[in-house]
């Protein structure tokens, strides 16, 4: 939902640029330059506003400390596992399975 909330407040954003721009009477170049301006500036706004608080969307943090934080939400979690690689041979009789 955030990310929705985030992608329609920058596009109604430069839907009102693009109505306040058109009834001027600027040059192209100032029109356009002042377009890329404001869609960067809405990028920023939204990355700010839509994000959660304990996040860290400008990496202001290091790993670590973002690590340590998570762990205090209990939001991450450690496992082990053991990962196998298939042997040549399964993968034989799996083809062959399957073609006939």
């Amino acid at each position: 939902m955030r990310l929705i909330g985030a992608g329609l407040f920058v596009f109604a954003g430069m839907l009102l640029m693009v109505v306040l721009l058109g009834s001027q009477k600027a040059p192209s170049w100032l029109v356009g330059f002042g377009i890329a301006i404001v869609m960067v500036a809405l990028m920023v706004l939204a990355l700010w506003l839509f994000n959660p608080k304990w996040s860290d969307p400008f990496g202001r943090r290091t790993a670590e400390e973002h690590r340590r934080v998570l762990e205090e939400l209990g939001l991450l979690e450690s496992t082990t596992f053991h990962a196998t690689r298939a042997s040549i041979s399964f993968w034989r009789r799996r083809m062959a399975a399957s073609c006939s």
